[in-house]
């Protein structure tokens, strides 16, 4: 009798555990087709970038801070990083040392470059 009763559990719970879950196969089809690096990631925060009008006030800003300063277009990629660096929530610390890093400055002036790119477009 042991022989036969293994068997015959052993196949009632494979099809016990066939049947859960399986109620919505709309949902089922919707999840297997989704990707799934999307769901568990969250969006990326969107970065604004300088209009004319404001990358110019920016520069003349940037420029007062440290002569020389905002004259390339790199400095306004820069910009748009500690833009990106407050849009995710870092301190305004943090934001100026990341400035600091990127334009080449002391905190100081970095903490004035974060400032600039508060005012001049990303608020």
């Amino acid at each position: 009798m042991r022989s036969f009763a293994m068997p015959a559990l052993a196949a009632v719970a494979v099809f016990a555990l066939a049947g859960c879950g399986g109620s919505d196969d709309k949902a089922d089809s919707k999840s297997s087709t989704a990707p799934s690096s999307a769901a568990s990631t969250p969006a990326a925060p969107a970065v604004p970038s300088p209009d004319e009008a404001q990358a110019q006030a920016l520069t003349t800003v940037l420029d007062t801070l440290k002569p020389g300063l905002g004259s390339d277009d790199k400095d306004l990629s820069n910009a748009r990083n500690v833009c990106l660096d407050l849009k995710q929530g870092k301190d305004d610390a943090t934001a100026a040392k990341n400035a600091a890093a990127r334009y080449g400055t002391d905190e100081v002036t970095a903490a004035g470059i974060v400032a600039a790119v508060k005012t001049s477009f990303c608020s």
